[in-house]
């Protein structure tokens, strides 16, 4: 307060405290939205204003300045960091096969709940979870295995093989056989070579190679050659094996297939064997089964009929060699004595010690060769077709009788012997053989057991040669029906006759009748052949053969001209033939011929061929012989229907026309007074009657229609005269009115119009009156020109049963 009395009064405060921020704390990270707030004084928020309570949302680096009103600042730095922590080197459900290097951009870390050093390699197998938190408390967290354990495949092992079946399994894992998709536990069937691969999750991977296969296949093509005692085998191994064959297992029977002996032999790789330990002259089945590591497939098919064999010597080693008519007989090396007989000059027959035999000479046509009672010597007969008899007894059943022919020992074949012990046949004689001494060796397995061997000395002779003379025969026709066939034979012997084709198979071509004609039955080429057997003088001629071509014959194939009109379906055409023989006809050709033309019912009119073809036959050879197909125009009709009578007041009548062609039909008329045309529609102007005519010109496919006319009479009702007068009259050339109209008086020709003036006096007059030549023009009688005005008319017309009239006026104006 001054002197004055003057007072100042000043408040103020003293304040030191710094304004408390609350909500975050500086240096604080926060992973969320933050809302700060102060208790006293103004705020900026990185330099900009901030209001306490405000929420911050952003992430980023934030500096908050709050000053009060003393002046006293408090700040605040924090970050707010959403982003969490980036793992590299392991993914979150990763397998791995190997060490696992883990490193992070930020934060702190365990590896199962243990502290973890980014960078440190993880390299046990196991699970493993890892866990990055970082400052602001955002976290990471991958779980990851290290597997390094490869899969484990039960079932099949690498490089084993398996009988039909193989079922490998796995409990992990995914895998591929053969490269497709392949589910654990599923069954292998299909024989094959197969490599299972399975990989884990980890990518670990388990290569297994193995096989499904099945016993072996059939060995094929077995072969048997018959030695002394012995038979060597042969086969073809089973083709497409798998497995190697490890053996064969070789069986053989000597009873027919009732009982089966293994053979005894070293292990067999190979294709080819030699079974030992059997008996001469008995006859053997044989079977074989490949082997591999799962056993023997099935057996072969049996090959039958293998028969070991030898010729026997004496007991100084060598072949016997007895005199012709003298015998020699060695049961197991022992000479034994026998008795001979000639049977009836035919057989020749011996006796031992239980057993017998009789022997026979056959000719070249079968005959008997006699055996003379004197030297008791049988004579074989060189030639094809010559043959040996034996039979006897006292052999073991089942077993065969061998037979061989020699100086050089030639096996002439085997004879069974039954279930009785007895054995008879006949075998041929070769033909090489030179003529002279011979030894027939018969051997065979003794009734009881053993070997017995007879030899017979024998004489081998000549038949005299022939030949055939047969001529080139000529062609022939099928339909000609015999030929004469003349073929001899040097001997004088008569000649035989065969008939087939080309390649010598049976024919129906031809036949022989009678021995020596030839008929034919159908076209083609044939082989005759001429032979001679020979007999006990002459031996068989070489056949001849000639060659009979037989022609087709020609057949004559026709068929009529035909004609129809267009627009009609194709008739059939009937074929006619000329030329067939033996009684036959259409029936007996493979395939009817047909006849065909181009044209068709739409065809336009004019001429086409006929053809023939497609005739087929083994006997006939076709000649077509065409026709001429003729298309004429169609014929066609009008049909016209039309009311006989319609109303003047009617308008338009539409008529009811077509050509049965479907062509347009043209329409005419005869009185355009009375009605008009428009197309088929009749249009009606005036009383009367009109004669309608209906045209069809044709074209290029059918004839002209006949025309058709039709009456159509124009009637009114309503009068009782039958024609009507018009009212008025201008001739003046306008075209309108020109003369006096008088409607319907052409159907009366019997007619008369007369015409007054108003005075009665009759100004023109005219019978026959037709609206055309005779017609009120508005000239009068005297050829003057009547003045324009009022005039009057009578109009008198014969209907047939009398004369009617009637009286009106018209207006005449120029």
């Amino acid at each position: 307060t001054d002197a004055a009395g003057n007072e100042t009064t000043v408040n103020f405060t003293i304040d030191k405290t710094a304004p408390v921020v609350t909500g975050v704390e500086d240096g604080g990270y926060y992973n969320e939205n933050v809302t700060p707030a102060f208790n006293e004084g103004t705020a900026t928020l990185n330099g900009n204003a901030f209001t306490s309570g405000t929420e911050i949302t952003d992430a980023d680096e934030y500096a908050l300045v709050v000053t009060d009103a003393a002046g006293n600042e408090t700040t605040v730095n924090f970050t707010i960091d959403r982003t969490a922590p980036v793992i590299t080197g392991a993914e979150d459900g990763g397998y791995y096969n190997e060490d696992v290097t883990v490193t992070f951009d930020e934060g702190t870390a365990t590896l199962n709940g243990q502290p973890y050093v980014a960078g440190t390699p993880v390299t046990g197998e196991g699970e493993y979870t890892l866990v990055i938190t970082d400052v602001s408390g955002n976290e990471t967290a991958i779980s990851f295995t290290i597997d390094k354990t490869a899969p484990q495949i039960d079932g099949v092992t690498n490089g084993s093989n398996y009988e039909n079946l193989a079922t490998p399994a796995f409990e992990e894992g995914s895998a591929l056989l053969n490269g497709k998709p392949y589910q654990s536990g599923t069954p292998i069937t299909e024989e094959g070579t197969y490599e299972l691969i399975v990989t884990d999750e980890a990518g670990n991977t388990t290569i297994t190679h193995f096989a499904v296969a099945d016993l072996p296949g059939t060995p094929t093509d077995l072969r048997a050659i018959s030695g002394n005692k012995q038979a060597t085998l042969s086969w073809q191994a089973p083709a497409g094996e798998l497995l190697p064959i490890t053996d064969y297992l070789i069986q053989y029977s000597g009873d027919g297939g009732q009982t089966w002996t293994t053979a005894e032999h070293p292990q067999l790789t190979g294709t080819r064997v030699v079974v030992i330990g059997l008996d001469n002259n008995r006859s053997y089945r044989f079977r074989i089964a490949a082997v591999n590591e799962f056993g023997a497939g099935t057996f072969s098919k049996p090959l039958n009929g293998i028969i070991p064999a030898e010729p026997t010597p004496d007991n100084e080693g060598n072949l016997p060699e007895p005199a012709a008519g003298e015998t020699v007989v060695i049961t197991d090396g022992k000479v034994e004595v026998v008795t001979l007989e000639v049977v009836d000059q035919e057989y020749l027959r011996l006796r031992g010690d239980g057993y017998e035999m009789a022997l026979a000479s056959l000719g070249v046509d079968g005959e008997r060769i006699p055996v003379s009672a004197i030297d008791a010597v049988i004579r074989l007969v060189r030639g094809v077709g010559a043959g040996v008899y034996v039979s006897g007894d006292g052999f073991e059943p089942g077993t065969v009788v061998t037979v061989y022919l020699f100086s050089v020992p030639e096996l002439v074949g085997h004879i069974s012997v039954k279930a009785d012990g007895t054995f008879a046949g006949t075998l041929p004689v070769p033909v090489h053989l030179e003529a002279g001494r011979h030894t027939l060796q018969a051997n065979g397995i003794v009734a009881g057991g053993g070997q017995r061997s007879v030899s017979v000395g024998l004489l081998l002779v000549d038949n005299k040669p022939q030949e055939i003379a047969f001529d080139t025969l000529a062609d022939r026709t099928y339909g000609d029906r015999r030929v004469e066939l003349s073929a001899s034979a040097t001997s004088g012997l008569p000649v035989s006759y065969t008939v087939t084709d080309a390649e010598g198979n049976e024919t129906e071509i031809a036949s022989i009748k009678n021995n020596d004609e030839l008929l034919i039955h159908g076209a083609g080429e044939v082989l005759v052949t001429a032979t001679q057997v020979g007999d006990l003088e002459y031996g068989p001629a070489d056949p001849v053969s000639r060659t009979l071509r037989i022609a087709k014959t020609p057949l004559q194939v026709g068929v009529s001209d035909v004609t129809r009109a267009y627009g009609q379906s194709n008739p059939m055409f009937e074929l006619s033939y000329s030329g067939f023989v033996n009684g036959e006809g259409a029936s007996s050709l493979d395939r009817i011929p047909t006849a065909s033309t181009d044209a068709d019912a739409m065809s336009v009119p004019g001429s086409y061929a006929i053809t023939i073809d497609g005739g087929a036959s083994d006997n006939y050879t076709f000649r077509y012989q065409a026709a001429t197909f003729t298309i004429t125009k169609a014929t066609q009709t009008v049909s016209f229907n039309a009311p006989a009578e319609v109303n003047r007041d009617a308008g338009t009548v539409q008529l009811d026309v077509t050509a049965s062609s479907g062509l347009p039909v043209s329409l005419t008329i005869d009185d355009g007074q009375v009605a008009t045309l428009s197309g088929t529609a009749l249009n009606v102007l005036r009383l009367g009657t009109v004669t309608i005519t209906a045209t069809q010109a044709g074209d290029v496919n059918h004839e002209a229609a006949e025309p058709v006319t039709v009456t159509v009479r124009v009637v009114d009702p309503a009068s009782d005269f039958p024609v009507r007068v018009h009212r008025a009259v201008s001739p003046n050339g306008d075209g309108i009115n020109e003369f006096l109209m008088i409607e319907g008086i052409r159907d009366y020709r019997g007619n008369r119009v007369s015409i007054f003036n108003r005075n009665g006096t009759v100004v023109w007059e005219a019978s026959g009156y037709d609206n055309d030549r005779v017609a009120f023009r508005g000239i009068g009688t005297g050829q003057q020109l009547l003045p324009a005005g009022t005039y009057f008319y009578i109009v008198e017309i014969d209907t047939g049963s009398g004369t009617e009239y009637r009286k009106g006026y018209f207006v005449l104006r120029y």
